[in-house]
């Protein structure tokens, strides 16, 4: 499968950083929980082929429990 979703992450001066890119929203959420073990943080996954962005602040970013946020999209667990 080739990989139509690509991972962002959103640096403390509102810059983006690409990280990955992964072929399933479930490995988008995995990699981003590994990513943000190391650069805690606030995510988005970008989807190539819809132009959906989903927000993402990890679990023990932030908060306790994960925010997600969609633009064209609906929400999306992270659990």
């Amino acid at each position: 499968m080739v990989p139509s979703l690509d991972i962002f992450e959103i640096d403390t001066g509102g810059g983006v950083l690409w990280r990955d890119a992964v072929a399933t929203l479930e490995t988008a959420k995995a990699r981003i929980q590994i990513l943000a073990l190391s650069s805690p943080g606030h995510y988005f996954i970008l989807n190539q082929k819809t132009g959906q962005r989903i927000s993402v602040t990890p679990l023990g970013s932030q908060n306790e429990y994960p925010i997600v946020k969609s633009r064209n999209g609906p929400r999306v667990d992270l659990g």
